[in-house]
């Protein structure tokens, strides 16, 4: 088994190398398109130990991990994927190994009138998830956590944009989802989500979209069910080349069978702003009703996302984030250490095509102590 997998990812690499070769944006398999990497990383983290007493130790820890992203080429559906897989070495306990991994694919067909996605991922985490990917609006999961976890989702969703008239159409969608996430000190989270929707939408211009949506969305777990309604008002605007811009704001009423009920403006935003071709930006955020897991009642998260990327050079890149997060109960009651803040900041230097290294620094403030802080040297290689 050991000599036939061998076998097989020198013949992948094969294939790499020829697309590459070939002047093609990552390695052509098939009809598919993959963007393999492998990563080094040396870190020293604030957080590194807990021992038995909850107290937190700092010290030093090893990654090596492997990541794969890959892509159909244009055709009627559309796939995508990611695969990685690490492993972690403490320093502090030398026969210690702590794997992480992260394995998603989405397939979908958007080219009609008739829509549908289909998505899912399996997750093991060994800290804090926080990373947003704006080129397709990837956010980070509903539960942000800082000790190991295991996370599992998976959902559908069907719509149909059925044209009005030139500039008018509604688009019903109904959008199931199962969550389950498993906590090494906490009991589970998990729920089933079923979502159903009907949105007006005016093309005002071939830039704007302005629109108006009803949502009513069952949250169902094994503590309580919740019951949300939701309005909401909205635009999507490309208000040019270089800047993409959705924002929706309304109201919802939620009803808890244990928590209680509630009600709240929400909010959904995205934006993007490519302001040079070295320089970008974006935000993201909103607020949402999430149910309650390990005896904590159901809550009302608001988060603000929000950086950016410059290219210095042709070598020399600076990247830079802030996540904050907050939580209420959903009577408006407060919850303990209901805020949470997140920063990163990275330098990277490309070598070559395929060679680079990079530092980087991340804090996270959480209610906990210490404050977490994590300082770390990477290099990676694009096969």
């Amino acid at each position: 088994m050991k000599r036939l997998g061998t076998g097989l990812g020198v013949f992948l690499l094969s294939l790499c190398s020829y697309a590459q070769e070939a002047e093609l944006e990552g390695c052509r398999l098939w009809r598919f398109i993959l963007q393999p990497d492998a990563k080094i990383t040396g870190a020293y983290d604030t957080r590194a130990y807990q021992d038995t007493s909850g107290a937190y130790d700092s010290g030093f820890y090893s990654e090596l991990s492997a990541e794969t992203s890959i892509k159909n080429e244009p055709a009627k559906y559309s796939f995508s994927g990611f695969a990685l897989y690490g492993i972690r070495h403490y320093d502090e306990f030398s026969e210690k190994l702590s794997p992480f991994y992260n394995f998603s694919g989405a397939l979908s067909q958007s080219e009609s009138a008739f829509q549908w996605k289909l998505y899912a991922s399996y997750a093991h985490t060994l800290t804090y998830q926080t990373a947003y990917d704006p080129s397709v609006g990837l956010v980070p999961g509903p539960i942000l956590t800082s000790e190991e976890s295991t996370q599992i989702q998976a959902s559908a969703l069907v719509a149909y944009d059925k044209e009005l008239t030139e500039k008018m159409s509604l688009k019903p969608a109904y959008v199931l989802q199962h969550y389950d996430q498993s906590f090494e000190t906490q009991s589970d989270a998990d729920w089933q989500t079923h979502d159903v929707s009907i949105q007006l939408r005016r093309k005002h211009d071939d830039a704007t979209v302005f629109t108006v949506g009803a949502y009513e969305t069952l949250q169902v777990n094994s503590e309580e069910d919740g019951n949300i309604v939701t309005v909401m008002a909205g635009m999507e605007r490309e208000v040019s080349e270089k800047i993409d811009l959705l924002v929706e704001i309304g109201y919802a009423y939620a009803d808890y069978e244990v928590s209680g009920s509630g009600s709240s403006m929400v909010s959904n935003y995205r934006g993007t702003w490519n302001a040079t071709d070295q320089l970008s930006l974006y935000i993201f955020g909103g607020t949402d009703f999430l149910p309650g897991y390990d005896a904590s009642g159901a809550t009302l998260q608001s988060r603000l996302g929000y950086g950016g990327g410059w290219k210095i050079s042709s070598k020399i890149a600076v990247t830079a984030s802030l996540l904050h997060n907050y939580q209420e109960a959903v009577d408006g009651a407060a919850v303990t250490d209901p805020w949470q803040h997140f920063a990163t900041l990275g330098l990277n230097y490309q070598f070559s095509r395929k060679l680079n290294a990079g530092i980087a620094y991340q804090y996270n403030r959480d209610g906990l102590e210490p404050d977490q802080q994590v300082g770390s040297v990477s290099t990676g290689y694009a096969f």
